[in-house]
């Protein structure tokens, strides 16, 4: 698909996305970069290079990713959650408990099922444990 449309953006996205599963991420962050010179603009394909990045160990540039994405695209709750866990790893608890907020706050179907102790028990077990020691 790709060799017969290399200048489609989004089969070079969907091919680096298919290289990451299969762990070559190398090819997939060229696929995605390629994918991203073509269309600058396509919140999909940044989102997608986070996750290349964040499957490398690469946090910080994997932080500009969602961040790139979610400054084409503010409600994009894939890339709000995926911000929450790299911040998470990079021990950034409360910038990241900011982006799960965020997230619930834009999905009206769990935000308006929330409880004032939903917020805690829904956070993920390592920001639990961080704020824990805060």
């Amino acid at each position: 698909m790709v060799a017969a449309n290399p200048n489609d953006a989004l089969a070079l996205t969907n091919f680096g996305n298919v290289l990451n599963a299969l762990h070559r991420r190398e090819e997939a962050l060229q696929s995605l970069d390629r994918a991203l010179a073509l269309a600058p603009g396509y919140p999909d394909g940044w989102c997608n290079r986070g996750n290349v990045l964040q499957d490398m160990g690469r946090l910080e540039e994997a932080l500009a990713s969602y961040d790139w994405a979610l400054s084409l695209k503010p409600d994009f709750l894939l890339a709000l959650n995926n911000r929450g866990n790299t911040l998470t790893k990079l021990r950034q608890y409360e910038a990241a408990l900011g982006s799960y907020d965020y997230a619930l706050m834009l999905n009206e179907k769990i935000y308006r099922g929330a409880c004032p102790s939903c917020r805690y028990a829904a956070t993920p077990v390592p920001i639990r444990r961080g704020l824990g020691r805060l």
